[in-house]
């Protein structure tokens, strides 16, 4: 933690490894024997977890709008199910976790092979991190157009620097300003919302320092429950046994979705959805549903839903996000010793502002 703060404030420090990575991009450039003839595939890489996947689409739909055919979107196969949703006018080149070293960060020799199939004359970057400049670094494209850090900014005939500025979706749609013409961001449409079967809590995220707390959801629950029909969801092996049978006990449903696909469809179903900064909130928003999202060391104003009836809390504390800052100064929490901003967040707080949102709601 100390030492990511120290590098962070050492813009000599920081100069110095752009100029040394930005000269190895350009070295290995030289191995390439430049743009196929026969290239005429656009690529675009979102290569996200499944909220920052729904933040890509407002950009990616422009992509599409401009070049119309012969576009293929790399991404990994769980967030196939989410582009879905809303894209269907292109080809989807799925990778997995095992295409990369070192949880993701590395693209493997395999997935640099599967991009150089596609003969791509352009590709999007609408990734933005060492993930996609390791997979795209040495590709023969004519253009290479995005976003990232400037670490990797010689890698792109098009480059534009990742904003300090909210919202995340605009640094997508940033890195296409300069190809492609458009004048605002077009909404997310909002898809059938006639199932309203149950309010639906996701009590997990990414990570566990965005969590509010499982035992503090359940509580939440069999308080809802006393007035709507009220179910969890989660991945499958999270809740232990001892745990599925207190909910049994307090009559909390419990929904174990397997897959993307299944967790779209356990959404569908809802009323509207309470979770943590999450995947499953912009899922749900994405689908037309109201959202209660609770923030902790992520701030909302990178971080929140596109549109729709959408409502949070948050406890501020002193080291909580600056304006400019996407998450706090612990990595999101990664590297906290407390997690204070979640933990301190009272349960009679979130239980007042649900209860009046749901008020004002129905």
């Amino acid at each position: 933690m100390f030492f990511y703060e120290y590098i962070r404030n050492k813009p000599f420090n920081n100069q110095a490894a752009i100029l040394v990575i930005n000269f190895l991009i350009n070295f290995s450039r030289f191995f390439i024997y430049g743009k196929k003839k026969d290239a005429k595939n656009i690529v675009i890489v979102a290569l996200h977890r499944l909220g920052d996947s729904v933040f890509t689409i407002p950009a990616i739909k422009q992509i599409i709008r401009y070049h119309k055919e012969n576009i293929f979107l790399v991404c990994y196969s769980e967030t196939v199910a989410i582009y879905k949703i809303v894209i269907d006018a292109l080809s989807f080149v799925e990778l997995t976790h095992d295409h990369f070293f070192t949880n993701d960060q590395i693209a493997k020799s395999e997935a640099r092979k599967i991009l150089r199939r596609l003969n791509p004359s352009i590709v999007y970057d609408m990734t933005g991190n060492v993930t996609s400049a390791s997979l795209i670094f040495n590709i023969a494209a004519g253009e290479i157009i995005g976003i990232n850090e400037p670490y990797y900014r010689s890698i792109y005939t098009k480059y534009k620097q990742l904003r300090l500025e909210p919202h995340i979706t605009d640094n997508y749609l940033d890195g296409i300003r300069s190809v492609i013409p458009f004048t605002d961001m077009e909404e997310v449409p909002i898809q059938n919302n006639k199932f309203r079967e149950y309010i639906l809590i996701h009590p997990f995220a990414s990570k566990r320092s965005k969590e509010w707390g499982l035992n503090r959801f359940i509580e939440l629950a069999a308080i809802l429950n006393k007035k709507y029909k009220c179910v969890l969801v989660s991945p499958p092996n999270l809740i232990s046994e001892d745990v599925k049978v207190e909910m049994q006990i307090k009559n909390i449903d419990l929904l174990e979705t397997k897959s993307t696909i299944e967790l779209i469809d356990a959404i569908g179903k809802c009323l509207f959805l309470i979770g943590n900064d999450s995947g499953a909130v912009h899922i749900a928003n994405l689908l037309g549903k109201p959202t209660f999202c609770i923030y902790g060391p992520t701030n909302p104003a990178f971080h929140k839903p596109l549109s729709g009836i959408n409502e949070y809390v948050m406890k501020q504390l002193i080291c909580s996000t600056k304006p400019n800052e996407k998450i706090c100064f612990t990595f999101g929490g990664v590297f906290c010793p407390s997690n204070e901003c979640m933990q301190n967040l009272s349960f009679e707080t979130v239980k007042e502002k649900v209860n009046n949102f749901l008020d004002r709601l129905i």
